[in-house]
């Protein structure tokens, strides 16, 4: 009997010396880190907050599209993952071809009753997309370069993204 009361004791503050007891130690995932996390080759993990300069806000990186055999496609608006409250455009890299034009189908699904924005300064592009519903508009990818669309609405939340000519 002794022995076993010895044991559970040993335990017992071997737990408690390992972080066991007390409450539960929680950290709050922080997604607009100034060093995203990249994988091995460097390139950004999906929902890594990334900053450019020119890009009026960081862009929250879910991901490339190559559009240079395609003339429409559709880009979603909604939450980057199970991370609440963050609005991104899946994917928010769109490559194309210098001077392509593309037809792109704006998605609003987002997961509660919010409304959308594409904006696009450089080619004077201001649409707004109401929860559920969709818009069709035309982009052209600049000659060299990158230029920048974003949500007006959750712009400073990291839903931005980029035409990248290649």
């Amino acid at each position: 009997m002794k022995a076993r009361s010895a044991l559970l004791i040993t335990l017992a503050l071997l737990g408690i010396a390992c972080g066991g007891g007390g409450a539960p130690q929680t950290r709050a995932l922080d997604t607009r880190s100034a060093a995203p996390q990249s994988s091995a080759t460097g390139t950004p993990k999906r929902c890594d907050i990334i900053h450019h300069e020119g890009n009026p806000s960081d862009e929250r990186f879910t991901g490339s599209a190559d559009l240079r055999t395609k003339s429409a496609f559709e880009l979603v608006m909604t939450q980057c993952g199970n991370i609440p409250e963050s609005p991104s455009f899946i994917p928010s890299r769109l490559l194309g071809s210098p001077g392509e034009r593309i037809r792109i189908t704006l998605i609003n699904q987002a997961v509660e009753d919010t409304v959308h924005n594409f904006s696009l300064n450089a080619q004077h592009i201001d649409t707004d997309i109401a929860w559920h519903k969709s818009a069709t508009l035309t982009v052209t990818f600049p000659s060299s370069g990158r230029l920048y669309f974003y949500c007006k609405y959750h712009v400073s939340e990291g839903q931005t993204g980029e035409l990248i000519s290649n």
